[in-house]
Formats: structure tokens, C-alpha cells, sequence
């Protein structure tokens, strides 16, 4: 079965839709690139479960550890961030 095909086709849309709206709302690229590495995580993680068969102990073990490195790299890259800004105010 090709489940993950049809989802990405639906999520694609859905996904257009708000990126657009959000877009239009704010006039501002952020939103849109987030719509968009949240899509491409979707994306992503079906299509290593559907293309190794994994049962459901590997896919909640794929879910949490990629969400534990986007928890740690999001932490990582808030604190650079800061580190930036504060350079440049200075």
C-alpha cells in the first residue's frame, strides 16, 4: 500500500494553503519556512517507515528520537541566535 504518497499529496495542499495564508496574513518569510521544514519532517519520517516496513515499537522509537534532535537542535540554535543578536546590539 502506498499510504504515504497519498498523505504527502494531501499534506502538500493543506500545507500550501497555509503557507499561503500566513504569507498573506503577515507579509513575512519566517512562517513560510517553517510551514515548510515542518512538511518536509513529515515527509520524511513516512517515508522511512514505509520504505522499511517497520512495525509500530520502530516507529514511535523513529518519532521520538527524531523529535528529541529537533527538541536539542531547536535549543541549540535559539542559544546561537541569542549569542548573535547580542554581538551586534552591542
Amino acid at each position: 500500500m502506498v499510504w504515504h504518497e497519498i498523505i504527502a499529496v494531501g499534506e502538500f495542499f493543506v500545507g500550501v494553503i497555509i503557507a499561503l495564508a500566513l504569507y498573506a496574513n503577515t507579509r513575512k518569510l519566517f512562517p513560510l519556512m517553517y510551514e515548510i521544514s515542518v512538511l518536509f519532517y513529515i515527509f520524511t519520517v513516512a517515508y522511512v517507515i514505509e520504505e522499511f516496513n517497520l512495525s509500530k515499537d520502530m516507529t514511535v522509537i523513529i518519532l521520538a528520537v527524531s523529535a528529541v534532535i529537533m527538541i536539542l537542535l531547536g535549543f541549540y540554535l535559539s542559544r546561537q541566535i541569542q549569542q548573535i543578536t547580542s554581538r551586534t546590539r552591542r
